[in-house]
């Protein structure tokens, strides 16, 4: 990992974005009444099919009423703590079409509107209706 020095130029204004750091995210998991807007490193990806150009190709069998289509990342936050993020649905086929057409992979991922939850002892955010990727 290569540090980028702070403050770094970008055209992004963070006022029109809701980032929070991991022990905010985690102070409101499981409420559902906030959606907040994470940023940070790609450490890990999988899901079904990530490297299928379409969401149509046969995707492998998943129990009951889990969704067929999803991707799953681990982030790590600038205060160096890594979250586990889920994608579903559209959103996930979103991920894996920008994913698949990118000829340098993205490093940063921003993804607004994310539900913060914990599943066991795990603390997870997990991608809404109106989710946004920004790579």
């Amino acid at each position: 990992m290569t540090p980028v020095p702070d403050p770094v130029a970008h055209n992004i204004e963070e006022h029109k974005f809701r980032l929070r750091s991991f022990k905010d995210l985690a102070a409101i998991a499981d409420t559902n009444t906030q959606l907040f807007d994470v940023i940070g490193q790609i450490q890990l990806i999988t899901g079904a099919n990530l490297h299928s150009p379409t969401t149509m190709e046969k995707t492998p069998e998943v129990e009951s009423s889990r969704s067929k289509d999803r991707v799953f990342l681990h982030l790590q936050m600038k205060d160096g703590e890594t979250i586990r993020i889920y994608l579903w649905g559209s959103i996930a086929g979103k991920f894996r079409a920008r994913w698949n057409q990118a000829e340098t992979k993205p490093v940063v991922l921003l993804i607004t509107t994310v539900n913060p939850k914990t599943n066991g002892s795990a603390f997870s955010v997990s991608s809404t209706s109106a989710t946004r990727l920004f790579f």
